[in-house]
């Protein structure tokens, strides 16, 4: 078994042509950090391509090819349960199309190393601020903001950017917790994931870090199916803010 500091969970769906081989390989130089793979379901050759990544790459910790396609957010939440019963003192996940470039990542690792020991959540956020580089698709973005603040205005504490990719928990026994129940939201999962960390009064040990460089990289799956799932999600999220009796200001 792999002994690594960090565990990062990367869910796969049809990522045949996305997953950057190279990227993850320069990540794998970092020492202290291993990758757990999940491919949720994929219907293309991303099964092939992570299974030639594996044999090449002793520190990936394991890879996890799920029969069906489950989800982003459950495909996530399998692989962190998985990486939660492995040593390691922080788990996390990160999205397989090397958006976040492999400076960023590194850096991030060592500044969660370097936090409190208070902090059991670090969530990192892609906000255009002078000196960075974050090019985004500014429809998708705005858009992408018009949903987030319906869903989460009024939440203390919660993040600005929930929807980034990238994320980090410390492993304990309440973190392992919040990955316990499936997840009923798809689009919208971290924001049920904050909720979940606010009903264990984990919500005032999350950070949010701003990040200095980001690419949106091109080929979505946000399609028409995908914009009612969002709506549903938004319902649902609705829903569950009246369940945790959230207060809304």
């Amino acid at each position: 078994m792999i002994n690594k500091e960090f565990i990062l969970v990367v869910p796969c769906y049809n990522e045949e042509f996305r997953f950057n081989v190279e990227y993850f390989e320069q990540l794998l130089k970092a020492e202290d950090l291993a990758l757990l793979l999940v491919d949720d379901g994929s219907t293309d050759r991303t099964g092939e391509v992570l299974r030639a990544f594996v044999e090449r790459n002793p520190y990936v910790s394991e890879a996890l090819f799920l029969s069906r396609n489950i989800g982003k957010a459950n495909a996530v939440r399998t692989g962190m349960l998985r990486a939660s019963e492995l040593k390691s003192t922080y788990v996390g996940y990160l999205d397989a199309d090397g958006a976040f470039p492999i400076e960023v990542v590194l850096k991030s690792l060592e500044q969660v190393r370097e936090s409190s020991v208070s902090k059991t959540s670090y969530w990192f956020s892609r906000v255009k601020l002078a000196g960075s580089d974050i090019e985004r698709n500014w429809k998708r973005h705005y858009i992408g903001r018009v949903i987030i603040t319906l869903a989460t205005t009024g939440l203390t504490n919660c993040p600005y950017d929930t929807q980034a990719g990238f994320k980090i928990f410390r492993t304990n026994s309440i973190t392992r917790e919040i990955w316990e129940k499936t997840f009923k939201t798809q689009w919208l999962f971290d924001i049920e994931l904050f909720f979940r960390l606010s009903e264990r009064d984990q919500a005032q040990n999350l950070v949010e870090i701003p990040i200095n460089a980001w690419r949106d990289v091109k080929g979505s799956k946000i399609n028409l199916t995908s914009s009612f799932r969002i709506l549903l999600d938004l319902i649902l999220i609705r829903r569950m803010r009246k369940r945790f009796q959230i207060r809304i200001g």
